[in-house]
């Protein structure tokens, strides 16, 4: 009896606070902190772009290895053949 009252609350209160539960944040304000942000990308950076980072591992070889070494540098072209709108690649061992 208990735990059907109970697996009934809990699917009730699911569906009555899907609407109001979320992962966004946002202010209910406009603290210093965030105008600063927004002065800051709008006069001297612009907007913050996405980063990304690829990391390259092997089980069997090491970066030493010629062929880990071709393979890696390959994917990186491939990556930099994106052009720079979309990709500023670096490489590092």
């Amino acid at each position: 009896m208990w735990v059907a009252a109970l697996v009934c609350a809990v699917v009730i209160s699911g569906m009555w606070l899907s609407d109001a539960l979320t992962t966004d944040m946002s202010y209910t304000n406009n603290p210093e902190a965030k105008r600063a942000g927004d002065l800051i990308e709008a006069r001297l950076r612009g907007p913050e772009q996405n980063h990304e980072i690829v990391i390259v591992r092997s089980r069997s070889q090491t970066v030493d290895e010629a062929s880990f070494r071709a393979y890696v540098e390959d994917l990186q072209r491939d990556v930099t053949e994106l052009g720079r709108q979309v990709v500023l690649a670096t490489l590092s061992y």
